[in-house]
């Protein structure tokens, strides 16, 4: 197996997504495809898909408000801290990449914290 094959992980695999998954594992980080909707009563997961993590998010969609609570979200959700979590791509966009650099969840367990906090 060639280094590149190494880093970059398949996604886990998950029955009730149709075998597919919204978080990946590369090189010690976890990747996270993310659907934000600013402009919530409060932030929140509301679906898990093969696609992605979609988030309720309770800031505006201006100034980059709506990305900032995103991150400060994801990080108290995962339990880990703000400053592990970026935003790889997406910031004038709904679809969102986050990573979170040296995660030491395992996709299955990132999964299980989204899904099971689903309002």
């Amino acid at each position: 197996m060639s280094g590149a094959q190494s880093q970059l992980q398949k996604p886990d695999t998950d029955a009730s997504l149709g075998g597919k998954s919204p978080i990946r594992k590369k090189a010690g980080d976890l990747i996270i495809s993310v659907r934000a909707k600013p402009g919530a009563k409060q932030s929140a997961v509301s679906d898990v898909s093969a696609e992605a993590v979609s988030v309720h998010i309770s800031a505006p969609a201006q100034k980059g408000e709506a990305n900032a609570e995103l991150i400060q979200f994801l990080a108290t959700l995962l339990g880990i801290r703000k400053s592990s979590v970026l935003l790889e791509s997406g910031h004038r966009s709904r679809e969102k990449c986050v990573k979170v650099q040296d995660c030491e969840l395992t996709t299955d367990e990132a999964l299980k914290i989204f899904k099971t906090s689903i309002e």
